[in-house]
């Protein structure tokens, strides 16, 4: 075991704020998070990416697998107490959708990664959402 000692000023945290709009690009990718219910802790919720090429609009149908399926989620509460890896619903999804079946373990704000591959490229999409009680 190392122990590593890092001198300077401790930044402040900053604050999550949830997105006004849960679409966002990466890599020429337009991905949309469309979520079936409202958000409450303890209640099962279906996170659907819907994802569309930037320029054309047109709906993507070539996603690849990335380590093994179509995709992940990784979700973390503010803080950073609550984490979260999500699997998809279908693993062998290549096209315009992939969904991903979860349940937030308590109210408050999360970050939601989506990580997708296309054209052998690896790409990250962020959303911050927030979950009522």
């Amino acid at each position: 075991m190392h122990t590593v000692s890092v001198k300077g000023n401790t930044p402040a945290p900053v604050s999550l704020t949830p997105d006004k709009t849960l679409v966002k690009t990466a890599n020429g990718n337009q991905v949309s998070l469309k979520i079936d219910s409202q958000l409450k802790a303890n209640q099962e919720t279906m996170l659907n990416f819907h994802f569309e090429d930037a320029k054309t609009k047109q709906p993507i149908q070539d996603l690849q697998p990335y380590l093994g399926a179509v995709g992940h989620v990784v979700i973390l509460n503010q803080d950073a107490t609550k984490y979260l890896h999500v699997h998809p619903m279908d693993e062998r999804v290549k096209g315009s959708n992939a969904m991903f079946h979860t349940t937030f373990p308590s109210p408050g704000v999360y970050k939601v990664w989506g990580e997708f591959q296309r054209s052998n490229k690896v790409f990250i999409v962020p959303f911050v959402v927030e979950v009522s009680k």
